[in-house]
């Protein structure tokens, strides 16, 4: 698989996989499963990032997520 997109979105996911590995596994369930092959998860920074997949291609593309919520991000550490 090619993971392309927004490099700080994909050194987070990056990240995630390397404190959790478990979690990748569940992401890429995840974005094969939905309609649409589009899922979100929020980075350790509390960005929230899209990941897409063309299921023709197998290509996972990052980019930064729509915001849906009114809920303030996380203060900065």
């Amino acid at each position: 698989m090619k993971l392309a997109g927004d490099e700080d979105g994909i050194q987070e996911l990056k990240a995630m996989h390397a404190a959790n590995q478990g979690f990748m596994k569940t992401l890429l369930e995840d974005v094969r499963t939905t309609t649409n092959h589009v899922t979100t998860f929020r980075g350790p920074t509390g960005n929230r990032w899209r990941l897409t997949l063309d299921p023709m291609s197998g290509e996972l593309t990052v980019d930064h997520a729509p915001p849906y919520s009114t809920r303030p991000p996380p203060p900065p550490e």
